[in-house]
């Protein structure tokens, strides 16, 4: 009974373990861990697998915030499941919950079973559950007391949880998941004692059988599957089991007496009859039996027993041929068993040596499968056109993955002049912060690959001096690292480092090489992208700030670029407006164009050529224009670029000195200079001359020099003697 209640659980088990382990396969679904899937892409996942495995009522897809995204029967989309079930199990922690719960969807108890799907780093993206009808309990349980000495023998069997509740009975169907086992009070403190199966003799109160054996067993579950702590008892009256063992010891005892009896008589009788000549056989059958096939009876009679003589001494002969031509055969035999077992042998060892070159063809199958699929997922990463920190971050994520790496790290060129910034890490840590932040060139095994530009390898991380943290090297049981620079035209732009539990293959060297090497391309090509960005932004600032005008025209003479300043210079409020309009426009005369023109196509380029221009409105305009002319690769013209000034201020203040210039000239011609020291007094302000007489100051200009005076007041003198009149000037 126990063996048999063992074996239930056993399947029970087993079959439960089958159906966590394909509920972990399709969490690890690459649809459902991508985290990107569409609703309908993921509803088709689910139906897809259902398809082949039909002992399921319904799959579901649920987020972490326990929102059911797909079903296969269609149920409850979008809707949020409660905190109860299985929920309590996965806020623990925990990545696969199973048990029993009241299925919202299905509306009727069932068994679930719900796995978490994570993607990649391990980040949760959400929940897959299974439901299973309970009707496979009752299959199970019923199974248990099936065939000989089982149901027909008046065999009961239950399946409870840990606390007694019936999960299925084999006689109490409508007690399920409503009552407690019967049988439970009996077995409640062996199973709280630890005591995982047995059987026990009672009488039930409740029941009218009379004294019961009853055997127990729990649940063992496996390693990744504890089970739920289920129990399941077989219950049979003791009366049903010993009855037929007590009718069988009856009969057994009046046919041993009888047969005793017969045995005894026939014997007496054969002793008086048959002794001598049976002594005579028996002797020779013992020689026989010792292996002396020369042994005879001697026949006195022609009796029955004389008879039975002569057909023993035949027996004998026959055998002692039969022992001969046994030998040879046996020679024989051994002869070919020894050439076949030979033949086998080698065929054994050269189909031994097929199937380990295919084992070894297979894996490098697969090997080479991983290294393709890396390769692909990396180029794929680095034309979608993300940030620099997400492309690496991708691509170390794809080497974890298909290299099984403990740790992949990417540093590049810091901030700092000789360092390098951590920018990627997947696999035990994804931290970008903490000590292995920023690397110096030359120290260390990172700082030295950057220095060097040379890969390093080694297959004795632990206790490797440049490997400062050896406690963790010991802890996570590190074997390999794996470390390459990352060089452009003989610039190193960082470095990538792998470390894994297991020796690298020769074959992925190189595939590792390939893929530093477009990391490094692509880190080259970002930086530069980056560099370019940041000059056209400088360009653009110094374009748009400018306060002369930078333009450009084609070899039509048409604007096709112009900056703010050299809008504003032709009296436009934005570089739009002038843009497209031909430069002849602004010629005060196309004569002095055609001549810009010639001097320019002669030159190649002038400095500082003034051009007599108009502005928008037709205001003259007085411009200087340094530029050069563009030409293609062929020598063509395309057009001219150069910077235009406005100096309209600057010739109009030319000209006004110019003119001053010669006013002061003609001036200078025609007065007398006064110099020397001249005596004036402090309170009427009259002159002393050289005779010592005083005289008023515009008498002494006057007669000294050609200039005339003409009469006035000041403003402030016409205040003092025209108070309240305004001033009106000298």
């Amino acid at each position: 009974l126990e063996d048999r209640a063992f074996h239930a659980m056993e399947r029970l088990d087993a079959y439960l373990h089958e159906r966590t382990l394909e509920a972990r396969s399709l969490a690890a679904d690459p649809v459902l861990a991508s985290g990107d899937a569409a609703p309908p892409q993921i509803a088709d996942a689910l139906a897809r697998y259902l398809r082949w495995h039909t002992e399921y009522r319904s799959v579901s897809f649920f987020t972490m915030d326990r929102v059911r995204v797909a079903d296969t029967e269609g149920l409850g989309i979008g809707q949020r499941h409660a905190t109860e079930a299985y929920w309590t199990g996965i806020a623990e922690g925990r990545d696969l919950v199973a048990g029993i719960h009241r299925s919202e969807s299905l509306q009727m108890p069932a068994f679930h079973i719900a796995a978490v799907v994570r993607g990649a780093g391990g980040v949760p993206r959400g929940v897959v559950v299974f439901r299973l009808a309970l009707e496979f309990l009752d299959e199970m349980v019923r199974g248990s007391v099936s065939g000989p000495r089982g149901s027909e023998a008046g065999m009961l069997a239950d399946l409870v949880d840990r606390d007694g509740m019936l999960l299925a009975s084999t006689y109490n169907r409508e007690g399920v998941l409503k009552e407690t086992s019967a049988d439970w009070e009996p077995l409640r403190e062996r199973i709280r004692a630890g005591q995982h199966s047995g059987s026990l003799r009672y009488t039930n109160p409740l029941e009218k059988t009379g004294e019961e054996i009853l055997v127990f067993v729990r649940e063992r579950g496996y390693r990744d599957y504890p089970g739920n702590g289920w129990t399941l008892t077989l219950e049979v009256p003791t009366r049903t089991i010993f009855v037929p063992a007590l009718h069988a010891r009856t009969r057994i005892v009046l046919v041993v007496l009888v047969t005793g009896a017969l045995l005894l008589l026939v014997t007496l009788l054969a002793v008086r009859a048959f002794a001598r000549p049976i002594r005579d056989l028996s002797r020779a059958a013992a020689e026989i039996g010792r292996g002396n096939l020369e042994a005879r009876v001697e026949v006195r009679s022609r009796d029955e027993l004389g008879r039975l003589g002569a057909t023993f001494n035949r027996m004998a002969a026959s055998m002692q041929e039969s022992r001969r031509a046994l030998t040879a055969y046996s020679d024989d035999l051994e002869r070919l068993v020894g050439e076949r077992t030979a033949e086998l042998l080698q065929a054994n060892e050269r189909l031994h040596v097929e199937l380990s070159e295919r084992v070894k063809a297979q894996e490098g199958l697969e090997e080479q499968g991983r290294l393709l699929r890396l390769s692909a997922d990396v180029s794929a990463a680095m034309t979608d056109g993300k940030s620099l920190e997400t492309v690496l971050q991708r691509c170390v994520g794809f080497l974890v993955r298909d290299l099984d790496a403990a740790l992949v790290r990417i540093w590049t060129l810091g901030r700092e002049a000789n360092t390098l910034e951590l920018k990627a890490s997947a696999g035990l840590s994804t931290r970008l912060a903490g000590q292995h932040r920023l690397k110096r060139f030359g120290e260390l095994k990172i700082g030295i690959i950057a220095r060097d530009q040379r890969p390093l390898l080694t297959n004795a991380a632990l206790g490797d001096p440049d490997i400062v943290d050896q406690q963790w090297v010991r802890r996570e049981g590190i074997v390999t690292f794996a470390g390459y620079p990352l060089v452009v035209e003989g610039k190193t732009v960082g470095v990538m480092a792998l470390f894994s539990r297991q020796p690298l293959a020769s074959r992925v060297l190189p595939e590792l090489e390939t893929a530093a090497d477009k990391i490094a391309l692509f880190i080259a090509h970002k930086n530069a992208e980056d560099a370019l960005k940041s000059s056209e932004k400088m360009y653009r600032d110094l374009f748009d700030s400018s306060l002369d005008g930078i333009y450009r025209v084609n070899a039509a003479g048409v604007f096709t670029s112009m900056n703010r300043a050299g809008a504003a210079i032709f009296g436009f409020q934005s570089p739009d407006e002038i843009i497209g309009r031909n430069a002849l426009e602004f010629w005060r005369d196309p004569r002095d164009r055609d001549a810009f023109r010639a001097v320019l196509k002669a030159e190649k380029s002038v400095s500082a050529y003034r051009i007599r221009a108009r502005k928008k409105s037709g205001e003259p305009l007085e411009l200087e224009s340094s530029c050069r002319i563009i030409e293609g690769d062929d020598g063509a013209f395309l057009g001219i670029e150069g910077v235009l000034r406005d100096a309209t201020g600057r010739v109009r203040a030319e000209a006004e000195r110019e003119l001053l210039i010669a006013q002061l000239q003609e001036a200078a011609a025609n007065i007398r200079t006064l110099s020397g020291l001249l005596p004036i007094c402090a309170g009427c302000k009259k002159i002393r001359d050289d005779q010592g007489s005083w005289s008023q100051i515009e008498t002494y200009v006057s007669s000294h020099t050609s200039a005339e005076f003409s009469h006035g007041l000041c403003p402030d003198c016409m205040k003092v003697y025209f108070p309240g009149t305004k001033a009106a000037g000298g």
